[in-house]
């Protein structure tokens, strides 16, 4: 039985995330892997975090958030 914990990646990053390269890593990385069936982790926290989490939702995938 396949569950959404199969394949998981988890994310940690900075919260003064940079636009330049931060931010673009994330949102040319996540998407493919989330659509892809990763579940994608994180603690939630303002900036790489937070990106990771949304750009996994916006691909459809899963996410989980561990405070």
């Amino acid at each position: 039985m396949n569950t959404i914990f199969d394949q998981t990646l988890a994310v940690i990053g900075s919260r003064k995330i940079t636009p330049e390269y931060g931010m673009r890593a994330i949102k040319e990385i996540v998407p493919d892997l989330a659509g892809s069936g990763y579940t994608i982790v994180s603690g939630g926290a303002l900036g790489a975090d937070t990106q990771a989490h949304l750009s996994a939702l916006e691909a459809g995938g899963n996410t989980i958030v561990v405070l």
